[in-house]
């Protein structure tokens, strides 16, 4: 089974998403990855993940769902002082198409966000996304996967990869596309892929009422990347991958943050016991910038995993990671980033369950000497009322810790949402 590939990779977005049901986007460029492509085969045995639900229809299962989420937010600018609070809602609707063919995979999901706040319209905005998943099973130890993700997304007000001048969301056009073969039929498996990325940022509104050209960020990324892993005992596998990486600042035509890099990973997933699972890899990543004034960037990298499940209600997961960030912020500076996660999830009774997570986020930036360090407590309760409702209601604190003064933070959001599904 490519437990590398599925069962043991927790990703820092998932476990913060999976909270209070609150979406988590990113607006900027995620240095590699494969494009969730799917890259199970036969002969691994992987099953797909999640119970078949929703309405059948051939060889299909139709699973529409819509969620609302309103919360209080005390400082929904993130500022350092003139604190504004408002109460923002979300409107989060979805289609999934999940196939269920005797053999291949061809699923879509087609996805919305829809946020509205009641004191301050101009913050408000609108999300949509197409994702297509499809896996070729041409034999029983070969793979061909394909993934194509085109959305609209944007950036917030008081996020870091903002400009400092801007007066409202900035929209940005996201498409991916990946490929990638695996072989997996016995104790050597691996995956190779590549994958095309473009975003394309928005002019957006200044606070002057001037506009704000935001052409100079859009970006083109382009990777290619190994994953391989070898199984020499039950429960213990050796893991790695290398990625190769080449982005082009097409906005800029001085060159901007033209770059290459890779990055190379290896270690350890195991099982110490039935309970408790993890995933260790570490190794080096580089990007070498093309414009000689920016500085190249060279440092360790860290992925680091683990779940555990002391007893049949509760699990614990916990991560730590280092990356990589070259993505166009408010000052063109691409920075490192570091983050230390753990997660709790205890079922209460059979239909309530309570979540908490604790979050510390470092950055530091290259091309200047600014360095963040953002802490995040969130705690929460789903209650999962019949099959098709659920209800949640929540707490959250953030703090942003700033050599720059002006970037310092403080905030608090209450949250309370419900969601259907079929």
């Amino acid at each position: 089974m490519n437990t590398y590939s599925h069962t043991r990779k927790f990703t820092l977005s998932g476990v913060i998403a999976a909270l209070l049901g609150a979406p988590v986007t990113a607006a900027y460029a995620a240095d590699f990855g494969n494009g969730d492509l799917i890259t199970s085969t036969i002969a691994g045995a992987v099953p797909r993940g999640g119970k078949m639900e929703g309405i059948r229809a051939g060889n299909y299962y139709i699973q529409p769902s819509v969620a609302a989420f309103t919360a209080f937010d005390d400082n929904i600018f993130s500022s350092s002082s003139d604190r504004i609070s408002d109460i923002r809602t979300e409107l989060t609707p979805m289609l999934k198409f999940r196939s269920d063919f005797p053999r291949h995979v061809l699923d879509l999901s087609l996805a919305g966000k829809i946020v509205d706040y009641a004191d301050h319209s101009e913050q408000n905005y609108a999300n949509v996304s197409a994702d297509l998943k499809g896996a070729l099973h041409f034999d029983h130890a070969h793979t061909l996967s394909l993934s194509v993700l085109s959305s609209l997304e944007h950036t917030e007000l008081g996020a870091i990869t903002l400009p400092s001048a801007a007066a409202e969301p900035i929209p940005v056009f996201h498409n991916r596309a990946s490929i990638g073969v695996t072989r997996d039929a016995g104790r050597l498996y691996g995956t190779v892929s590549a994958t095309a990325e473009r975003f394309d940022y928005s002019d957006v509104r200044a606070t002057d009422g001037s506009i704000v050209d935001q052409d100079a960020r859009d970006l083109d990324k382009y990777s290619a990347q190994l994953r391989t892993g070898y199984r020499f005992s039950p429960g213990y596998e050796i893991v790695g991958k290398i990625t190769g990486l080449r982005q082009l600042n097409r906005g800029d035509t001085s060159g901007g943050q033209d770059a290459t890099g890779y990055d190379a990973l290896a270690g350890l997933a195991f099982d110490t016991d039935p309970i408790l699972h993890w995933h260790l890899m570490a190794g080096y990543g580089m990007r070498d910038f093309d414009d000689p004034s920016l500085d190249r960037i060279a440092t360790s990298l860290l992925e680091a995993d683990v779940v555990w499940e002391p007893t049949a209600r509760m699990t614990i997961t916990g991560s730590a990671a280092r990356m990589i960030v070259a993505a166009l912020d408010q000052d063109g500076d691409a920075r490192v980033e570091s983050s230390l996660v753990g997660a709790v999830t205890y079922e209460i009774w059979h239909n309530l369950t309570a979540k908490a997570e604790l979050a510390l986020i470092g950055a530091d930036y290259t091309g200047n000497d600014r360095r963040d360090l953002s802490k995040r407590a969130r705690v929460g309760l789903e209650y999962n009322f019949t099959e098709n409702w659920s209800f949640t209601a929540g707490f959250e604190h953030q703090e942003r810790d700033s050599n720059d003064d002006a970037l310092d933070m403080t905030r608090n959001r209450v949250t309370i949402g419900a969601k259907l599904k079929f």
